[in-house]
C-alpha cells in the first residue's frame, strides 16, 4: 500500500438523482500522484470490482497521475462518477 501525505486530501461527491455518495482521494507521499478511496460499508452498497481494501479508508477504487494534469474537485468529481458508474452504483452517463 501507499504512504500518504497527511496534508493533503480531496473530498468529492455525487450529489444527484437523491444520492449522496462521497469519495476521498489522498495524495501519495513524494509522487505525482493520488488514490481514490470509496467506503462501500458505510453506504451499504456492493461493488462489483476487485479493489484493494484499507481498513481506514476502504477500497482503492482509482489511482491516478498528476504529472501532467493537476487534480482539482471538478476532476475529482468527475472520477469518482465515472468509478459510480462503471460500478451501476447511479444510473446516468457522462458526455465528455
Amino acid at each position: 500500500m501507499y504512504t500518504f501525505d497527511d496534508s493533503l486530501h480531496l473530498h468529492v461527491g455525487y450529489y444527484e438523482d437523491g444520492k449522496d455518495l462521497e469519495g476521498i482521494f489522498f495524495k501519495v507521499l513524494g509522487e505525482p500522484k493520488w488514490c481514490l478511496f470509496f467506503d462501500q460499508d458505510f453506504y451499504q452498497l456492493k461493488v462489483n470490482g476487485t479493489y484493494s481494501y484499507d481498513s481506514s479508508f476502504g477500497l482503492l477504487v482509482d489511482t491516478i497521475s498528476t504529472l501532467n494534469e493537476e487534480l482539482t474537485y471538478e476532476r475529482g468529481c468527475l472520477l469518482f462518477r465515472r468509478f459510480l458508474e462503471y460500478e451501476k452504483l447511479i444510473d446516468t452517463s457522462i458526455e465528455d
